[in-house]
């Protein structure tokens, strides 16, 4: 049997003290003085790069078949899907249909991903992740079943319950769709809930509810709200503004 260890990203920094991780910097060290013979099965973690995932991939492939399934390569959601347009901050794999109205993801934490940039605590995936997670695969797995040309998807609520720490290793993202009807403008409205799971077993339950929209309509609204917004601000900062003092001037003799 292999023996594995886990490679994490170095942004978690206090997982040089838990026994089968490593951090990638100092497995990629090994692995060269070692003159790239490392003896260990690396499994990759989260906060790796996509260069760093493909170089332990690379060098594991001297010990594993690559047919085996958790080596297998997870292809990242699209922009299109997530709207995310840089690739570190997209967080799931492509959805893939599991049962009716359930689909399956993992999740994919880059190192630079946006919700990282500020980690404190070192060990556990903080519970932001989770919820930008749930928006990316809510509107990932609306724009597989809904691929009409012209939708906006509105988030009404979003909710997260967090069962226990959320650590640097794959995670499997699943979403069910509960419900989904029209409301009375004609508007497609879809209530989900979201399970992630570690070693087969649930951490986080996220969900929440949205609205497929008219893309031009929202824009349109969007655009009404914020002059409206604007213009209330600026006349209540004016009320608030006091008309500075006149000074009297004097002419001498």
């Amino acid at each position: 049997m292999n023996k594995i260890i886990y490679v994490i990203g170095d942004v978690f920094e206090n997982f040089k003290e838990i026994e089968g991780a490593v951090h990638y910097s100092e497995w990629a060290d090994s692995v060269r003085k070692d003159n790239y013979a490392y003896p260990v099965v690396a499994c990759p973690g989260q906060g790796l790069t996509f260069e760093q995932q493909a170089y332990i991939d690379k060098i594991n492939h001297q010990y594993i078949d690559v047919t085996e399934q958790w080596s297998d390569e997870k292809k990242l959601a699209t922009s299109k899907q997530t709207h995310k347009y840089r690739c570190e901050n997209i967080l799931i794999t492509t959805p893939k249909e599991i049962a009716h109205n359930t689909y399956q993801s993992d999740l994919l934490l880059h190192a630079d991903n946006e919700l990282l940039l500020d980690h404190t605590t070192g060990y556990h995936i903080q519970g932001m992740v989770f919820l930008e997670a749930t928006r990316q695969i809510a509107s990932a797995v609306t724009d597989m079943i809904r691929t009409s040309i012209g939708k906006y998807y509105v988030m009404h609520d979003i909710y997260a319950e967090y069962h226990n720490f959320a650590f640097p290793i794959e995670t499997q993202v699943v979403l069910t769709i509960t419900e989904n009807r029209f409301n009375d403008e004609g508007e497609e409205i879809f209530v989900i809930h979201v399970e992630f799971m570690q070693n087969g077993k649930k951490i986080v339950v996220t969900g929440g509810s949205f609205t497929a929209t008219d893309k031009q309509k929202i824009i349109q609204k969007e655009q009404r709200l914020a002059h409206i917004t604007i213009q209330k601000s600026i006349r209540t900062l004016q009320k608030k503004l006091q008309p500075a003092p006149v000074l009297s001037s004097v002419v001498g003799g």
